[in-house]
């Protein structure tokens, strides 16, 4: 299974930046606590776990995240994720130039979903 990003940039001015972001970001998918990294991953773990018999599991799902994004907040998350395991990234991870493209792309992402328009 492959992933692809939340909005497909495809053929848009931003695409290639969209891309690159893309492929740089995943580097830092093994430093967020939260990060897993497939659901066989999720059984594997679930099955090492001791779980009260009380204690209740659950999923959810979300709807719409992505134009519910703050994308200041998004870009400045991003920026400490890197800040925080700057030790464990390589030496010339692009910080800078990383952060500068995301937030164009995060303030000038523009896509159609049915019959609307969204910046």
């Amino acid at each position: 299974m492959t992933l692809r990003p939340v909005v497909s940039s495809v053929n848009s001015l931003l695409a290639i930046f969209s891309n690159w972001l893309d492929f740089k970001l995943k580097e830092l998918l093994p430093h967020i606590k939260s990060y897993i990294k497939d659901s066989s991953t999720v059984i594997k773990e679930l099955k090492e776990l001791t779980i009260p018999s009380n204690a209740l599991l659950f999923s959810a799902d979300v709807t719409s995240m992505y134009t519910n994004i703050d994308t200041r907040l998004a870009v400045e998350s991003i920026k400490n994720l890197i800040m925080d395991n700057s030790d464990k990234l390589p030496h010339n991870f692009p910080t800078s130039i990383i952060t500068e493209i995301l937030t164009i792309v995060m303030n000038n992402n523009v896509f159609s979903f049915a019959d609307t328009h969204w910046l």
